[in-house]
């Protein structure tokens, strides 16, 4: 994780939670990262520092599954925000392959 300003596991941990969200929220689907439209980087992040993440989920169009994310600091400043994340339907969701 050297040299990245936030470490890959947060990030990755709201990508899995996505893709856990559109499971349950979608018959079962899974589904996997495909896209994400935006990545906007704020301010680093503090050793130690108690951060809050929220995700939002924005809706389904067929096989892909979308998402928006932010990342603050305890100061409530930005420390990134994804915008437009996609989800693509492998398996379930009643999608037929």
């Amino acid at each position: 994780s050297d040299g990245w300003i936030v470490h890959p596991g947060v990030l990755d941990s709201v990508l899995y939670s996505c893709g856990v969200t559109a499971f349950l929220m979608h018959d079962s689907a899974v589904a996997v990262p495909q896209r994400i439209a935006r990545l906007t980087l704020g301010r680093d992040p503090r050793p130690g520092e108690t951060c809050l993440q929220r995700a939002v989920y924005e809706g389904r169009s067929d096989d892909l599954i979308y998402f928006s994310f932010d990342l603050w600091g305890e100061d409530g400043r930005l420390i990134y925000r994804v915008e437009r994340f996609e989800l693509i339907i492998v398996a379930g969701g009643g999608i037929q392959r």
